[in-house]
């Protein structure tokens, strides 16, 4: 039974407006987890992230890959994420 309203309870929040004034906006991280991946795939990925309609000075993306493979440091430094 308390699993029920622990279940149900979230589902009646009501969300809260944005303020108008964007510098008011809080900060996103976005982090995309790699292990064994290939670039391409961590590519759409991050592409998607960055067309995400947030500004994007409050937009923080960051690539954790398992090996630190130059590839990657590479395409996060030209696309501009962490």
């Amino acid at each position: 039974v308390l699993g029920y309203f622990q279940v149900v309870w979230p589902l009646n929040r009501q969300p809260v407006p944005l303020p108008k004034d964007m510098s008011l906006w809080p900060s996103v991280d976005i982090f995309v987890p790699t292990y064994n991946e290939d670039l391409n795939v961590v590519k759409n990925t991050i592409y998607a992230s960055l067309g995400i309609d947030w500004p994007k000075d409050k937009l923080n993306i960051w690539i954790l890959d398992d090996g630190g493979r130059e590839e990657f440091r590479q395409f996060a430094q030209n696309v501009g994420v962490k």
